[in-house]
């Protein structure tokens, strides 16, 4: 487990749901994915966002066996975006389909479970802070 820890780090995630009642609920849930599309944060936790994935109009399937299948394939398309930071972290958001909520799904990458457990309690900190 130890080369495992090593090779990819530790890890520490957590779901995160803002519920958004009422009429003007959904409302609000769109204009929070607009608002990420149209301005995407340059940085969470002080982590650099290296690249964002807007699963809007689908996305490369990610691929595990190149030999498997020729042809790339793409994912169906979804209202979902996914920021990727710089120490390998990275966070899904995306509206529920059925219930007025915005989710977050939040992965923090640290050095050791301590430094993994810090990094996500101030990641869904930030993140809980873009969803409010």
């Amino acid at each position: 487990m130890q080369a495992l820890y090593n090779r990819y780090g530790h890890w520490g995630s957590e779901l995160i749901s803002v519920k958004y009642p009422g009429e003007a609920g959904a409302e609000r849930m769109a204009q929070i994915m607009s608002g990420l599309r149209e301005s995407t944060p340059e940085s969470l936790v002080g982590e650099s966002v290296t690249s964002v994935t807007d699963y809007d109009e689908g996305a490369p399937m990610p691929v595990v066996n190149a030999r498997a299948c020729e042809a790339a394939q793409r994912l169906p398309a979804s209202n979902v975006l996914e920021f990727r930071l710089d120490g390998g972290s990275r966070v899904l958001v995306r509206p529920s389909g059925t219930e007025p909520k915005v989710k977050a799904y939040v992965f923090a990458r640290g050095d050791d479970a301590d430094a993994a457990a810090d990094l996500l309690a101030h990641l869904v900190s930030d993140v809980r802070g873009l969803l409010e």
